[in-house]
């Protein structure tokens, strides 16, 4: 299929019209400037889209999808569809999932929201291999990337927040920033 017009543009409409399962980008990084001001499509499309879209940087050499972190503050994790495409993949993959929490600082005693919500994740994930990790680090990004070479992992999926339109202009996305700073390929599924 061949369309003329603007890339998240059409790329929207085709994912809607087609069903589409799945979106895969490649990304070619970008310095702090060009990604504060503009973006890119990929950024674009992992915030306007509904279907799953996945980043791959055009560094990044292909290998097998062993191991994923699941970056997550445990915050709206009773969502079971949300899960539903991740879980999928990783069955296809065979892979372990490992679900991260990056913190500014580890609390020795979680408060019991958070608890109840890994109580929560732990369940909707139990038909898949997995495991909880909790690092503490001021720079969540920075965070999953340390744990990504640490652990090697191989792919980094992160579901992003709905925020209003004033929390957005002074929010900085760590979806978005991760787009522009992974090693690995990125799996972004909206709420």
């Amino acid at each position: 299929m061949c369309s003329c017009g603007f890339a998240v543009e059409e790329i929207k409409f085709v994912a809607k019209e087609q069903s589409i399962d799945l979106i895969i980008m490649g990304t070619q990084g970008t310095g702090n400037l060009t990604e504060k001001l503009i973006g890119s499509n990929t950024t674009s499309l992992m915030r306007e889209i509904k279907s799953p879209l996945l980043a791959i940087d055009k560094h990044i050499r292909f290998r097998e999808i062993k191991k994923i972190v699941l970056a997550c503050d445990y915050t709206e994790v009773d969502k079971k569809s949300i899960f539903d495409p991740l879980k999928e993949f990783i069955h296809s993959c065979k892979s372990h999932l490992y679900v991260l929490n990056v913190v500014p600082e580890l609390e020795v005693v979680p408060s019991v929201e958070k608890a109840v919500e890994g109580i929560k994740l732990n369940c909707l994930l139990d038909d898949v291999d997995h495991s909880f990790h909790c690092l503490e680090k001021e720079d969540i990004v920075g965070g999953i990337n340390d744990f990504v070479v640490q652990y090697k992992m191989d792919m980094v999926v992160l579901i992003p927040h709905k925020r209003s339109i004033i929390k957005n202009i002074f929010h900085r996305s760590a979806t978005r920033h991760m787009a522009f700073h992974t090693s690995v390929p990125l799996l972004v599924i909206h709420e």
